[in-house]
């Protein structure tokens, strides 16, 4: 049987926004990682975020207008805390690669394929485009 560590999917669901995607914590996972390697592990599949600000649950968050959003309907804000996010932890990946010499590092940037999703949804067969809480403001 094969065991994960799903510490990324853990800390961006426990954690506020500001903690998540803080250095410290790719400093952590950079370390967890290493501790993987030492102890057998050879293959790792490392993934970015997705679009958060396309969240129903981000989009949920009371705003006083709608200027974050984007043409899309999709928080900016979050959307580019994401990507700076998932820019670094492909550099931390490379990093992991250089030194893990026989080992296998994949990373996947998740935040361009969950983009297209939301940005071209009738190409995947939907019909309306997402709604989901964007009118709801205070």
């Amino acid at each position: 049987m094969h065991k994960r560590d799903d510490f990324i999917s853990n800390f961006l669901y426990l954690l506020n926004l500001r903690e998540r995607l803080h250095p410290t914590n790719l400093c952590i996972f950079f370390l967890k990682s290493q501790t993987l390697y030492t102890n057998g592990s050879k293959n790792f599949w490392i993934h970015g975020t997705g679009a958060l600000g396309c969240l129903p649950q981000k989009l949920a968050i009371p705003r006083k207008n709608d200027s974050d959003l984007d043409q899309y309907g999709c928080l900016k804000t979050y959307n580019r805390a994401a990507v700076a996010f998932n820019t670094a932890l492909g550099s931390l990946c490379d990093e992991l690669s250089t030194q893990m010499k026989d080992a296998t590092v994949v990373y996947t940037d998740l935040f361009p394929i969950k983009y297209d999703l939301v940005a071209n949804y009738t190409k995947y067969g939907e019909q309306t485009k997402h709604v989901s809480f964007q009118t709801y403001r205070i």
